[in-house]
């Protein structure tokens, strides 16, 4: 595995685990702290990532799996209570109450009785905790099923089930027994839980009462209260990672531009979760709550710029820069996004636009100039137009690729004296070339 596949673990860690688009759950225990003093107001929706997580968590998927099964076992008290009848007997009469109460109330009426009924009590303690988990991961379920919970995302698919033919729907399954299971309908939820119900629970001799409980306690130690070592548990067996190399160098350049502009910008960082619709993926904002900077990664949502086609004199101008590059015509024009997009608030034209290849290999390193070029150009305000009027000036783009071809490498010192993409590498990030890069082309 190459070096940045690690990295980015530590990458995703230090930013609790922003990232939610397709790819695999990983495993791996990051010595990282996750919380840094302030962590709530960096993270304005910290605690639907850590919902999130929390539902993707394999003790919650076991807990579910075997829930069909397990709810046929759950603990009920009978209890007889005497009930008073006309008419008819229903029970065992108990003649002690029912010669009592005719006596004092129904003198000389022999059609009355009161007789003991048995009934069956659903609301014990751990039953609670139980109905209370369970309509805790349900809530949860309810709320991003449209917008999370997509089943051609891979971590989906090895969670809950969804997409793979192979796997019953879990999501399915639990609202069935949520809302049509007797049993779990019989069960007050609104009945508080006590540390002592906890308790009862951890210490039933049924395995679906001890599980109840300690999901219980890993909720309300992450998601509710935000215990740091337990959050780090929780988000450290979570982690969602790209499952192909392309897509894992993005995240990577994308979280270590986020460090890169921290050490430059005098604002505060607040990162949104990085999932399907969304808009800026982080800000840099001041105190009034104004923005400086918007980042961001693979979506121009809320952005308010658009990439129009090339017209012809813009044409001529990628042609023209390709050529002196690399002494080779461009290829057809580009229609897509960027992959990183900083845009300064106050100033556009000081924006930049990101592209990023995973290659060391010149055709495909050429191929990510050209685009860069062209979404430089494609660049318009939806209200104002152009953005980058003084195309060229080598502030306003960079291709961040893998390794430096050889011809490039030589190449490079050649790339300040005419139209120009600053061009990184993996080793680069990891000096303050970067850094420098991106604080002069944002003047800051």
């Amino acid at each position: 595995m190459d070096d940045y596949a690690n990295e980015i673990k530590g990458e995703l860690a230090g930013y609790a685990c922003e990232y939610l688009l397709t790819g695999k759950i990983v495993d791996d225990n990051v010595s990282r702290s996750f919380f840094p003093e302030g962590i709530e107001e960096t993270h304005p929706e910290l605690t639907s990532l850590l919902e999130i997580h929390y539902l993707i968590h394999e003790d919650v998927i076991d807990f579910i799996e075997k829930l069909p099964e397990r709810i046929r076992r759950i603990r009920t008290e009978t209890k007889i209570r005497d009930l008073p009848s006309k008419s008819f007997v229903k029970g065992r009469i108990n003649w002690g109450q029912t010669l009592k109460e005719r006596q004092s109330n129904h003198l000389r009426d022999h059609s009355f009785f009161v007789c003991g009924n048995p009934h069956i009590n659903y609301n014990l303690p751990e039953n609670i905790l139980l109905k209370n988990i369970l309509c805790i991961i349900y809530k949860i379920i309810l709320r991003y099923e449209e917008t999370i919970l997509d089943d051609s995302y891979g971590w989906v698919r090895e969670t809950w089930g969804r997409g793979n033919v192979d796997s019953e729907d879990k999501i399915l399954s639990l609202k069935e027994i949520i809302e049509k299971n007797v049993y779990i309908q019989r069960i007050n939820s609104e009945i508080e839980v006590t540390e002592r119900t906890i308790n009862t629970a951890e210490n039933s001799r049924n395995s679906l009462y001890q599980d109840a409980a300690k999901l219980y306690r890993v909720y309300n130690d992450t998601v509710i209260s935000k215990d740091p070592n337990a959050t780090h548990k929780l988000l450290s067996k979570t982690m969602i990672i790209p499952e192909d190399s392309d897509q894992i160098y993005q995240v990577y350049v994308f979280f270590k531009t986020l460090k890169a502009l921290e050490g430059i910008v005098d604002r505060s960082l607040r990162l949104n979760t990085i999932k399907r619709e969304r808009k800026a993926s982080a800000e840099f904002i001041n105190e009034d709550g104004e923005n400086l900077l918007e980042v961001y990664y693979d979506t121009t949502r809320g952005s308010d710029y658009e990439f129009k086609p090339l017209d012809s004199a813009l044409w001529e101008k990628s042609q023209e820069t390709m050529n002196w590059h690399y002494g080779s015509d461009i290829i057809s024009p580009y229609t897509g996004r960027p992959d990183i997009i900083i845009k300064k608030s106050s100033e556009p034209s000081k924006s930049i636009i990101i592209e990023i290849k995973y290659t060391q290999k010149l055709d495909y390193v050429k191929s990510g100039v050209q685009e860069c070029l062209e979404y430089i150009q494609r660049c318009q305000d939806t209200e104002k137009g152009t953005i980058f009027s003084d195309f060229g000036s080598g502030l306003n783009g960079a291709v961040i690729i893998k390794k430096h071809p050889l011809k490039l490498q030589n190449g490079l010192s050649g790339l300040d004296e005419r139209p120009k993409i600053k061009i990184f590498d993996y080793e680069d990030l990891k000096d303050s070339g970067y850094k420098k890069f991106l604080k002069k082309g944002l003047d800051i």
